[in-house]
Order: structure tokens, then C-alpha cells, then sequence
């Protein structure tokens, strides 16, 4: 997972060629998960901000999860919501009250089993334990904390 929204808002298109490194990760995502200021009221233009670079870097095809974080700032319930499928689309968070994570993460769990599944592989149904090597690593990826 790369964090690159903070900067893309305020990211003129020109300058985007000079992080293009960096922005080439999100082409390989298996699931992107966009962070969204809820309280922002401007959220719906940084949301299609990114979306025009997720384009042009072609990376706009790749499955997204929205994310929408501080909805104590709008005195919002956590919740998840699905398209028509039933597909997990959009899931509401707190992350400062620690509310919703567990939906956050069950959304995740359920977005990367499905393209695992569309892929012809599946995920165990117990929980993942990294190596003793794995965990004691300062930025190992994939490691459960």
C-alpha cells in the first residue's frame, strides 16, 4: 500500500511526470484504497483529483475501495456501503475513535477474496501468523500486527 493522496490534491498535472516512480506502484495494486476526508466539504473534487491521475498514470481501471475517515467530525455511525452486486464499495470510518476499523478491515478481507476468487485462488479462513523473523523486521510487508 502506497500513501500518495496527501500529495496528488495539491499535485499540479505537470509535476506529475516527476513522481511518476512512485505513482507507477498504484498500477500494480491488487486493491487501491482511497482515504477520504469526510469532513472535508470539498472531498467529491480531491476524490476526482485523484481519480483523473489514477488515468492518466493507468492505473483509473484498478479496483478501488473509498475509505471515508473522521465521521465523528459529522456525528456518523460507521457502516459499509455496497453497490446493486452487493460488492463492497465504500466504508465509513473513524480512525481517531477507533470506529469502524473492524469494518474497514472486514471490507478489505472481502475485496482481496474476491479477486481471489475471480483469479481461481482463495484465502485461508484462519489467521495468517508471520515468522518470528518476519514480525521482528522494521517495515516487513505482510506482517500481521
Amino acid at each position: 500500500m502506497a500513501d500518495t493522496v496527501g500529495f496528488i490534491r495539491e499535485l499540479p498535472h505537470e509535476l506529475v511526470a516527476a513522481f511518476q516512480s512512485t505513482l507507477q506502484e498504484a498500477r500494480s495494486a491488487q486493491l487501491l484504497v482511497h482515504l477520504i476526508d469526510a469532513a472535508d466539504m470539498r472531498r467529491d473534487e480531491y476524490t476526482e483529483q485523484v481519480n483523473a491521475v489514477l488515468v492518466e498514470i493507468g492505473a483509473g481501471a484498478l479496483p478501488q475501495l473509498l475509505v471515508y475517515n473522521k465521521i465523528d467530525r459529522l456525528e456518523l455511525e460507521p457502516r459499509i456501503e455496497r453497490d446493486a452486486a452487493g460488492a463492497v464499495r465504500q466504508v465509513w470510518i473513524s480512525a481517531a475513535q477507533s470506529r469502524g476499523i473492524e469494518l474497514l478491515k472486514e471490507a478489505i478481507t472481502e475485496r482481496l477474496e474476491l479477486r481471489a476468487s475471480a483469479a481461481g485462488c482463495s484465502f485461508p479462513r484462519r489467521p495468517v501468523r508471520c515468522a518470528p523473523a518476519v514480525r521482528g523486521r522494521r517495515g516487513a510487508r505482510g506482517a500481521h500486527r
